[in-house]
């Protein structure tokens, strides 16, 4: 019965321990609190939209729903905080945050507004609130978090140069020197 798994190869590797150890890493290395705490962002911007769909708007719900955002990015912003040992976080976090609050505005927003064009949605109706408090919502969401990350990659860029040591001190005048001295000056043989 398990002979397939015995002879195949991606299902031997599987079964070995190492790669459930790589794999238990993975899922509680630091990054991956980065992609959850801006996963958890997008989907309580999902989750907005569908609870003032059909609700009106209120400046209490819109206060919950940022407040929710703001804590998803904190949780993102764990692993920037405290890296770890030789590491940062700050690219990653910057990069997924980006590509959370772009690809919302790119993929969903403007879909959604030819939809509410075709279909005729009234501009004062709930679902262009829903919109707008969600879409409002998770870009200062992460805004804020993007804008308060930069020292912490700034920081962790320094620490970079500093580990990598001076840089070397080359203004040409050695090359200088290596092509002089094995060059013909004159372009010619001595013919």
């Amino acid at each position: 019965m398990f002979e397939g798994i015995r002879n195949h190869r991606f299902l031997r590797r599987i079964t070995d321990s190492w790669f459930w150890e790589d794999v238990r890493d993975f899922l509680w290395s630091r990054s991956m609190v980065v992609f959850l705490g801006n996963a958890g962002t997008l989907i309580i911007a999902v989750v907005a939209v569908v609870h003032f769909w059909s609700r009106p708007y209120s400046f209490a719900g819109y206060l919950v729903v940022q407040l929710a955002c703001l804590l998803c990015q904190a949780i993102a912003f764990i692993p920037v905080v405290w890296p770890g040992p030789g590491s940062s976080y700050a690219e990653v976090h910057q990069s997924v945050a980006l590509l959370v609050v772009c690809g919302t505005w790119i993929f969903a927003v403007p879909p959604a507004l030819i939809l509410f064009a075709v279909f005729d949605v009234d501009s004062s109706s709930p679902p262009w609130a829903a919109m707008f408090v969600a879409g409002v919502a998770l870009t200062l969401a992460c805004a804020a978090s993007l804008m308060a990350s930069v020292p912490f990659e700034m920081k962790a860029r320094d620490l970079r140069r500093r580990m990598a040591g001076p840089p070397e001190e080359t203004d040409g005048a050695d090359f200088a020197e290596s092509e002089s001295e094995g060059a013909d000056s004159g372009g010619s043989d001595g013919d």
